[in-house]
């Protein structure tokens, strides 16, 4: 990840017109730059369904701000 320190990488949901924010990240106290991060999110208490979005966002504002998503497993229980 490279993200401005001042801001955040963020895993939401949208089940109708807008998102719901399941988990965020804050560079600086989550995560630093340059570096290889995993972890793993579990979303409870929504209504998921067959229309159910997933949103991945980054709130950086330079242009050399990047963030590499790999190997997403979406599960049901």
């Amino acid at each position: 990840m490279a993200v401005d320190d001042k801001h955040s990488f963020v895993v939401g949901t949208c089940g109708g017109s807008s998102y719901t924010t399941v988990e965020e990240w804050d560079a600086g106290d989550e995560f630093s730059n340059g570096s290889f991060y995993s972890d793993s999110v579990t979303i409870t208490g929504y209504n998921l369904t067959s229309t159910t979005r997933l949103r991945f966002r980054c709130d950086a504002s330079s242009n050399s701000d990047y963030i590499y998503i790999d190997d997403v497993v979406i599960s049901a229980q």
